[in-house]
């Protein structure tokens, strides 16, 4: 039965998938049969735990082959597989029937075995999430829905309809959950407006994609909402009642008009929130945060799906709710605002009859339902403020001890919890020692005690555990909070929030590493990707909003405690670099002059004369002066914590802005010179080749017509000389060791340092002619630099060494060889 675990294989799972359908079938009607009877008709003599342990095995099977993807599929096993789970999950049979798939399992299942069953269940309704019946002639189907009237029966659908189906036959299955009465007309209501949507979707033609999206979105979360009502009933009518007050305000009757003006009234109505409560979507944004809160697989899947469809009407106060979430303290008086402080506030709505906007509420999310009462920041500054002083003090001072706890000590202890009053009454002697004379305990009172003692302990232990779940529960959410913000900017990579997202999401994920700033990751990556278009609205304070982004993330990465956090912080970075470029006006490109060379011969400076648009100088400079200092650090401290990936990203992701700290940064390689790291050196001369290529024609242009690509040419001559040439040879090199060949940074390193100057050089010969290109350098420093290099038997010997230097050479003072092309390198160029 285990012999994969047993064996550490896949050799049952790869079995499985190279079974026929039939075959397959034929097995789980096998599996159905052990869970029937776990005994072998009383052959075997089975404990009960043995019996639970064996179907458990068999409904985890059950779940795999529905998991698993690449067995074969047929509606007839699946069918077994939800019916089975779904039963076994609710109800108690009383007698078989056939019709209704119900069957009698000897001896009957346990409560806690229901349970895990129920949980299982939820986890393949999750992977059936997306799955739909095939409507082939085998395909099941209910008896209250005839075939052919819908044109998508989801598996979630049918195993609710099944459900819904045996509640009706109690003398068939007795339901073992307990649904209260006043519940019912929310369920009926919820499966009438289910029914409705469904007659929607089967007319997909007369909707666009969008709303269809959403509509399926609503027929997700209704039939989540009703699977709470058999698994959390005390939850789910609030729920209920939330979700069919969303869909009417987000889907009115527009019966009543037409045209045009029809479409601009919907419009205004879905975009406008009520005078009498929140924008519906923030409604709707506050029930996802409600089911992302709890644990199940289910639940994030739901959860993801609808906010999915509905990110294109997300609201300024829908993401805002998102922030908070967020911006929520990770430990205990974090959790309580989340999770424990909702009945208070919603006593508090019911006496002003009414919701706050939703600036200034803050939700509540284990529940559904909504604050309505905000809290002025200097209140929560305060409270901030005595959070901190109770956990500081939380070890040292009695009278942090719950209430609860302390009345469990003074029970277990009787008599001995004497206060400072004395017990019942009775004095102290000026000793402060009690005047009961039986103070001592005997052998039985003794023992007696030590258990009382021992179920004090287990409670503090209990507490304490608690208060770690509501730590990880907060934690939870905070992260299904980043995956809804990766969604959002996935969709949306061009949105204006997604700065305000970013400022959000970064300090969590670096907080909480390694937990979860992967979360994070992808969907600044996906937003560092693609700029903000011409066509998008930033916020007013955008460029400042990007601005403090840029620092806060360069800050971060500064100190970031691993490479992939480092990673993550240059990602953010060059995105709020981007976004602040993309809030200043661009500078126009006029036309270069036309060559006399032909395109064929100049196809860059072709299409550099083409007019374009060029990002600001000012802005690029800006950035480049954000970067300055941990580019400083970064060469000059040996020590620094600074990762190369915060330059690289810049370079691959906004050349123009890398080019401007190219210069400076230059220049600080050739100070410092042997006295910097040989990798933090080629990662500069990296970074400003990657930047000097990856220039657009417009900017190409931009640069050469202003001081920024000389600077470079220049500044990269000097500290190529200054590295792999240095005039004064560190001591290493003066005593003729091997390992000062190269000026110190290694022959190899020096070699490929050369070859990496080499294409920026032929890149620059490009952008500024190679006139303005030997102009932009020291002649005679490049002349004593190179006349070093040939003196330096190490690097010449390291492969294609000597012809790199007279290349570099021959471009920085005498013009192109006739042997070697600028745009040389390869075999086939060499005559």
């Amino acid at each position: 039965e285990k012999f994969d675990q047993i064996t550490k294989t896949k050799t049952v799972q790869t079995l499985m998938e190279n079974l026929q359908v039939p075959q397959v079938e034929s097995y789980v009607d096998h599996l159905i049969a052990i869970f029937l009877d776990p005994t072998n008709q009383g052959k075997d003599n089975l404990e009960v735990s043995t019996m639970t342990s064996r179907r458990l095995w068999v409904v985890d099977q059950l779940c795999l082959l529905v998991r698993n993807t690449k067995v074969p599929r047929s509606d007839r096993w699946l069918c077994a597989v939800t019916r089975f789970l779904g039963l076994y999950s609710f109800f108690k049979p009383l007698k078989m029937d056939a019709g209704l798939s119900v069957t009698m399992a000897k001896p009957a299942v346990s409560p806690p075995l229901q349970a895990q069953i129920q949980a299982r269940f939820s986890g393949v309704l999750a992977d059936l999430i997306h799955h739909d019946l095939s409507h082939k002639d085998d395909a099941p189907h209910s008896s209250a829905e005839p075939r052919g009237k819908t044109p998508q029966r989801l598996w979630f659908y049918d195993s609710l309809k099944y459900i819904r189906d045996l509640e009706t036959h109690k003398k068939v299955a007795a339901p073992t959950f307990e649904k209260p009465d006043d519940l019912e007309p929310n369920v009926k209501g919820a499966w009438a407006l289910l029914d409705a949507i469904r007659e929607k979707l089967a007319n997909p033609k007369q909707i666009d994609t969008e709303v269809t999206q959403q509509l399926a979105a609503f027929q997700l979360l209704l039939l989540f909402a009703i699977l709470q009502a058999y698994i959390e009933p005390d939850e789910a009518g609030q729920l209920l009642s939330d979700i069919e007050q969303c869909y009417h305000r987000l889907f009115k009757d527009p019966a009543s008009k037409k045209g045009k003006k029809r479409k601009a009234e919907d419009a205004a109505d879905g975009d406008a929130a009520d005078a009498d409560g929140p924008h519906p979507v923030e409604v709707l944004v506050d029930v996802i945060l409600s089911i992302l809160a709890k644990q199940p697989t289910l639940n994030r899947a739901v959860g993801e799906f609808v906010f999915r469809a509905f990110t294109g009407k997300l609201t300024a106060g829908a993401i805002n709710l998102l922030f908070e979430i967020l911006s929520v303290n990770t430990g205990v008086a974090g959790a309580e605002d989340l999770f424990e402080n909702e009945d208070e506030d919603e006593e508090d709505g019911s006496e002003t009859g009414a919701h706050s906007p939703p600036n200034g509420a803050n939700t509540a999310h284990a529940n559904g339902r909504h604050d309505t009462n905000g809290v002025d920041d200097d209140d929560k500054e305060g409270s901030e403020d005595d959070d901190e002083d109770d956990k500081d003090d939380d070890d040292s001072d009695a009278s942090d001890v719950p209430d609860e706890f302390r009345q469990k000590v003074k029970e277990a202890l009787g008599r001995l919890a004497v206060d400072s009053a004395g017990e019942d009454g009775e004095a102290d002697d000026g000793d402060g020692n009690s005047s009961d004379e039986s103070e001592f305990l005997d052998d039985e009172q003794m023992a007696d005690f030590d258990d009382k003692l021992a179920e004090i302990f287990r409670e503090r232990k209990r507490l304490k555990s608690n208060d770690k779940d509501a730590t990880a529960q907060t934690q939870h959410l905070q992260l299904r909070v980043i995956d809804l913000l990766d969604i959002f900017a996935r969709r949306h990579p061009s949105s204006p929030h997604l700065v305000a997202i970013a400022a959000a999401a970064l300090p969590l994920a670096v907080a909480t590493w390694p937990g979860s700033f992967e979360h994070a990751s992808d969907a600044h990556a996906v937003a560092a990707a693609a700029p903000p278009e011409e066509g998008d609205a930033p916020p007013d304070d955008a460029p400042d909003a990007a601005m403090r982004l840029l620092r806060d993330a360069i800050a971060l990465a500064r100190k970031a405690p691993a490479a992939a956090v480092a990673t993550l912080c240059a990602r953010v970075a060059v995105f709020a670099a981007r976004a602040v470029v993309a809030a200043a006006p661009h500078d126009s490109a006029a036309a270069a002059p036309t060559a006399k060379k032909s395109r064929k011969q100049q196809p860059e400076a072709a299409a550099a004369a083409e007019p374009g648009s060029s990002p600001s100088a000012a802005a690029l400079a800006a950035v480049a002066h954000e970067y300055q200092a941990a580019l400083d650090e970064f060469v000059g401290n040996r020590r620094a914590r600074v990762q190369a990936s915060l330059f690289a990203e810049l370079a691959a992701r906004l050349p123009a802005a890398a080019l401007e700290l190219a210069t400076p940064g230059l220049r600080r390689v050739a100070a410092a010179g042997a006295a910097a790291k040989a990798h933090r050196v080629e990662a500069v001369f990296e970074m400003a080749v990657q930047a000097v290529q990856g220039l657009s024609p417009a900017e190409a242009t931009a640069a050469a017509e202003g001081s920024v690509a000389a600077g470079v040419a220049g500044a990269l001559a000097e500290a190529l000389g200054a590295v792999v040439a240095p005039p004064s040879p560190p001591p290493q090199a003066q005593q003729g060791g091997k390992a000062g060949s190269g000026g110190g940074v290694g022959a190899a390193r020096a070699r490929k340092l050369l070859k990496t100057a080499a294409g920026a050089f032929r890149r620059l010969a490009k952008i500024l002619g190679p006139d303005q290109l030997r102009a932009a350098v020291d002649t005679k420093v490049v002349t004593a630099a190179f006349a070093r290099m040939r003196a330096d038997p190490g690097l010449l010997n390291q492969p294609g060494a000597r012809r790199l230097a007279a290349e570099v050479e021959a471009l920085l003072v005498s013009g192109p060889p006739s042997t070697v092309p600028v745009g040389g390198g390869g075999r086939a160029q060499k005559k």
